[in-house]
């Protein structure tokens, strides 16, 4: 009888910790920069693009009032 309680006591172990890492898991890939895996080189190149796309355009040719070319 004894066997039989430390089984169930190991299954119930077990199975909490696959149900914690599959929950860690679905938290990870919903908000990657909180969790364990972080993609930093990636991250910090799409913002670099963000930041690129948002400059003002800076151009030679400046435009009259009624939106000509002088």
């Amino acid at each position: 009888m004894e066997k039989r309680k430390s089984h169930r006591w190991l299954h119930l172990v077990l199975y909490a910790a696959v149900i914690s890492v599959t929950i860690y898991a679905v938290l990870g890939l919903e908000y990657p920069r909180f969790g364990l895996i972080r993609l930093t080189e990636a991250d910090k190149a799409l913002v670099q693009l963000r930041d690129s796309i948002h400059q003002p355009f800076t151009s030679s040719i400046t435009r009259t009032k009624r939106g000509g070319v002088k």
